[in-house]
């Protein structure tokens, strides 16, 4: 019995081995072409298991513990890569309070959790070399080897394994610069001052002349939409986006045109700000919102009230308190939200009540009605949010995630259809573009068979500018901090001091900030159109100097780890 016990012991060892090899390469056959770097997390956990065979058998319980405890860390990196695409990488940690967006698959991932736990902590021999002094040692260096061929000549990049992932998640959640955000307080003065100095802008630059005079403006954030959702882009002859498809045929249509960042939080006063943060602003507690957002910062709204304009955004999740309040500090006269709010929030227990996408339309074309010009409008529109219901289904369609492009296009085309009957039409430019890009899921991928695996994509961004011929720009992987300085450019309002990191798209510009994209802490290139993984230190540094202007870290306690 001992021996039949012994024998399947052993089998059990290789089973578990098995499936944590197995669980650690799956993301890579699901969502990548097999290249070396595929390799680089199979060493990591082969370096492990080969080590509790050569360890000390007098440790062999601290061994267990630990080697299981890595067992688990590579295996839960590795499912969360298997349905994202990605490691868990600082977007996602930041967003743990949001579980109840997962809706009807949380079940399932607890469940998975469970298995992992079970495979990572099954007591499996770690004594297979037991008594082979010289196989250890040969062992050792064979692997020593292998880690030295496959890290440094293969040239590991950062984030390439499980386990480096989790590494760099803990080291961006305390960057350097909460250390210049812990300076005394006449050091961190003078440092505040140096920086602002160094983003300083005098102007915004022009690079197109109009002949409108104080037109209206009309912003469209669409929750998570990259170009490729749209039927022209894809070419997948799905029909889902008739209306924006004949939308980008009546305005200015930049192509190849990426998110700077994620997620909405970060998104919307990116874009507004044409600038980079590192907190959503809530982190610290809601009350300390105001305080974080006391800067010198300027935006499109605070430029546009200093020209007369009255200026709204509309919020399609009033029962969200951060997101409420995170609006309110954002420099509008009005954060308005339409009384007719629908429980059509989808499969996301706990979610509140929202303004529907076509709801969010009727406010706005019921309270322009009201408006003396020149007026800035500002909306998002929600339902194309993970997991969120909506409107209208396609038929044939049984799948989700189309259906929620379908019913978003259905709606704006309502929408847009009814502006062209009113007085404003003639006199108001509208842009319809997103937050960011659509999130790299299983459900989006599988829906539009879709390549994307970084929350890094072009973006759709039309501006309809009345009695302008349409034309469709490339602007060549430049990134939406243009925004701002591309709508006060086509307003002709260039004599503004500023701090955007974007500049208008209509200038003959360089400028790298405007081909980098943050989210989370990674960076990207998205140069000629191409999203790597950005190598330029001095950006990055750039960005995290810029993080103390952007946001007021001199007026809350960061705390001890902070």
């Amino acid at each position: 019995m001992q021996t039949k016990f012994k024998i399947n012991n052993i089998v059990f060892t290789y089973i578990k081995y098995f499936l944590i090899l197995a669980i650690t390469i799956a993301p890579y056959l699901r969502w990548t072409t097999i290249t070396l770097h595929n390799i680089f997390p199979l060493v990591e956990a082969l370096l492990i298991i080969i080590a509790t065979q050569i360890l000390p058998s007098k440790i062999k319980w601290i061994t267990y513990v630990v080697s299981s405890l890595l067992y688990l860390l590579i295996m839960f990196q590795s499912f969360y890569r298997l349905q994202s695409a990605t490691y868990v990488n600082l977007q996602a940690w930041l967003n743990v309070e949001n579980l109840s967006a997962l809706g009807g698959k949380l079940p399932f991932y607890f469940l998975m959790i469970f298995i992992l736990l079970i495979i990572a902590f099954y007591p499996a021999r770690i004594d297979l070399l037991k008594g082979k002094v010289i196989t250890k040692i040969i062992v050792f260096y064979i692997a020593d080897l292998i880690a030295i061929l496959v890290y440094i000549v293969g040239g590991a990049p950062v984030s390439a394994t499980p386990l480096s992932s989790t590494i760099q998640l803990f080291q961006t959640d305390i960057p350097n610069f909460y250390k210049d955000a812990r300076l005394q307080q006449k050091d961190q003065a003078k440092k505040i001052n140096q920086i602002e100095n160094e983003f300083k802008k005098p102007d915004v630059q022009s690079g197109i002349s109009l002949p409108l005079k104080k037109p209206n403006v009309i912003v469209i954030f669409t929750e998570g939409m990259s170009a490729s959702t749209l039927d022209y882009v894809n070419q997948k002859n799905l029909n889902l986006t008739p209306n924006l498809d004949q939308f980008a045929k009546e305005t200015i249509n930049f192509k190849n045109y990426f998110n700077h960042t994620a997620a909405t939080y970060h998104g919307i006063r990116g874009q507004l700000f044409s600038s980079e943060q590192f907190l959503h602003g809530y982190e610290y507690g809601i009350k300390n919102v105001s305080k974080l957002f006391d800067t010198k910062m300027v935006s499109l709204q605070s430029i546009l009230k200093d020209h007369g304009y009255s200026t709204t955004m509309f919020n399609p999740e009033p029962e969200s308190l951060p997101f409420q309040t995170y609006l309110e500090n954002l420099g509008f006269d009005k954060v308005i939200t339409s009384n007719n709010l629908s429980k059509k929030v989808g499969k996301n227990p706990g979610v509140n009540s929202i303004v529907t996408d076509g709801n969010n339309y009727q406010s706005i074309l019921t309270n322009m009605k009201k408006e003396k010009s020149p007026f800035l409008y500002v909306t998002y529109t929600y339902q194309t949010h993970l997991s969120a219901d909506y409107d209208y289904s396609k038929k044939g369609i049984n799948d989700d995630r189309l259906n929620q492009f379908y019913s978003l296009d259905k709606n704006f085309g309502k929408f847009w259809n009814q502006f062209k009957k009113t007085k404003e039409y003639q006199n108001t430019i509208v842009v319809f573009t997103t937050d960011h890009a659509t999130y790299p899921d299983p459900d989006f991928r599988d829906s539009f068979d879709e390549k994307q695996e970084t929350f890094v994509a072009p973006i759709p961004l039309m501006i309809y500018y009345p009695n302008q011929q349409s034309k469709t720009i490339n602007v060549n992987g430049k990134n939406s901090l243009s925004l701002a300085p591309t709508l006060l450019d086509l307003l002709n309002i260039e004599n503004q001091q500023n701090y955007f990191l974007g500049k208008s798209l209509f200038v003959d510009s360089s400028e790298p900030l405007q081909y980098t994209s943050n989210v989370a802490g990674e960076f990207f290139s998205t140069k000629d159109s191409n999203v790597v993984y950005e190598k330029q230190q001095n950006l990055i540094e750039q960005i995290y100097r810029y993080y103390l202007l952007s946001v007021n870290y001199q007026k809350i306690n960061l705390g001890v780890n902070k």
